[in-house]
């Protein structure tokens, strides 16, 4: 059970969503330092969890701008860290939503952003492939292609739940290991970046429909 506590941590409207409320890392730390100051309570783990990803606001945002995306649906949200996308889907009139990420501590922050914002979200504790057993209408995934490895199994997973007709929506920079083709593109947004994690003072975040092809650049 989630202790219900985020120590360190400040409460934060994310620029490009400020409708929603989140325990973030206070704006005068990096992710590092923040690691660091609160190793002994979150383990070794980067708490990636404690940031609004420019990837996961795009997608909250576009889904507070289109709510017929997500009403009276069923949302999983997949590497959720934060639960930006899936609070924002439930502010939004969505039926349930349900949100996946492999750190407890992640787990924890969604479960408390939820509260703080007024909504309900389940979170699960575990690996993209749970998302093949939490069958939902619609899924979601922001900023999961940092890494070669972890991208090629996200976007591998997403085409197979689209093609099983689940509809995939996805937000992100266009990273290096981000799909190039099958994809539709739905909205683009411009917002503030931490200059230390995106190497800049602003940047261009994006949302697009994935769709069920094989051929990835």
């Amino acid at each position: 059970m989630p202790k219900m506590t985020m120590i360190g941590t400040a409460l934060s409207h994310p620029p490009l969503v400020p409708e929603v409320e989140l325990h973030l890392i206070p704006p005068e730390m990096t992710l590092e330092s923040f690691r660091t100051e609160y190793q002994d309570v979150y383990g070794m783990a980067t708490p990636y969890w404690a940031v609004a990803w420019p990837g996961g606001q795009a997608l909250a945002r576009f889904i507070i701008d289109n709510p017929q995306y997500v009403r009276d649906l069923t949302i999983l949200d997949i590497g959720s860290g934060s639960g930006v996308a899936a609070i924002a889907a439930m502010k939004t009139g969505a039926k349930t939503a349900q949100a996946l990420d492999r750190d407890p501590h992640a787990i924890e922050a969604i479960h408390l952003n939820a509260r703080k914002n007024g909504v309900l979200c389940s979170a699960t504790d575990g690996e993209f492939e749970r998302a093949l057993e939490l069958r939902t209408d619609v899924v979601v995934a922001g900023d999961l292609w940092y890494e070669r490895f972890d991208a090629q199994r996200a976007t591998g997973l997403l085409r197979r739940l689209a093609g099983l007709g689940t509809q995939v929506l996805i937000g992100d920079l266009e990273r290096a290991y981000f799909p190039r083709r099958g994809i539709e593109a739905l909205a683009r947004y411009t917002l503030p970046a931490s200059a230390e994690m995106e190497r800049t003072t602003s940047t261009a975040a994006g949302v697009w429909r994935l769709l069920p092809h094989v051929g990835d650049a």
